[in-house]
């Protein structure tokens, strides 16, 4: 073998064992020395790892929604000086005070009958079966026709004030210290702007 070659190969070799490591090898072996090692099951885990989140004003229009659900509009009146109400659902028509006919020998509870559409029914001054005193005279006083069990019957009452939503929560029972009427024939109370809210029981009152 020349001599000269093998000196010139091994002069070669030991230049290459010498050169100094590229910009770009000496960043990547930082790098790799930083970062650690993650086994491809552990990046899986990672990107399919997920978290469930309450989208709160979806829940707030449900809850919403169910109170709405939940709540009964009611008819309220006046009935000397305080305010009572019944459900919506059993109140037919309201009408402006007609002619009466009395009719002898009756309770005084019952003021008397009159006519609508041809059709003649019993008008209730429950303002004496809730043991109310008359304290003004009433100004604006209408006829409530309700329909109770497919009976229908008229009730006067003194003023026709609002129909209110009412939830059961805003529904407490009757206090027995209740003043003004009969607590039997009041199966609850609302407590709205500040003013009691009596709810009548009808059904009770029209059985007695």
């Amino acid at each position: 073998m020349d001599i000269a070659e093998i000196r010139k190969k091994a002069k070669k070799k030991k230049t290459e064992e010498k050169e100094p490591l590229k910009l770009q090898e000496i960043e990547e072996e930082k790098v790799s020395q930083q970062l650690p090692v993650v086994s491809e099951p552990e990046k899986t885990d990672a990107i399919e790892q997920s978290f469930d989140f309450v989208d709160e004003d979806l829940l707030y229009k449900k809850l919403a929604k169910k109170e709405s659900e939940d709540a009964i509009e009611y008819l309220c009146f006046k009935l000397g000086e305080e305010e009572y109400c019944l459900e919506v659902s059993i109140a037919n028509e309201i009408i402006k005070p007609k002619e009466i006919t009395e009719v002898p020998k009756s309770p005084d509870f019952i003021l008397g009958v009159f006519s609508i559409r041809g059709e003649v029914l019993p008008l209730f001054d429950i303002k004496k079966l809730l043991n109310i005193k008359e304290q003004t005279v009433s100004i604006r006083p209408r006829f409530i026709i309700i329909n109770l069990n497919n009976d229908k019957v008229g009730i006067c009452v003194d003023e026709i004030t609002a129909i209110r939503k009412l939830s059961a929560k805003n529904i407490e029972q009757t206090p027995i210290n209740i003043q003004g009427a009969k607590k039997e024939f009041i199966k609850g109370i609302a407590i709205i702007d500040g003013k009691t809210l009596r709810i009548l029981d009808i059904e009770k009152i029209m059985s007695f």
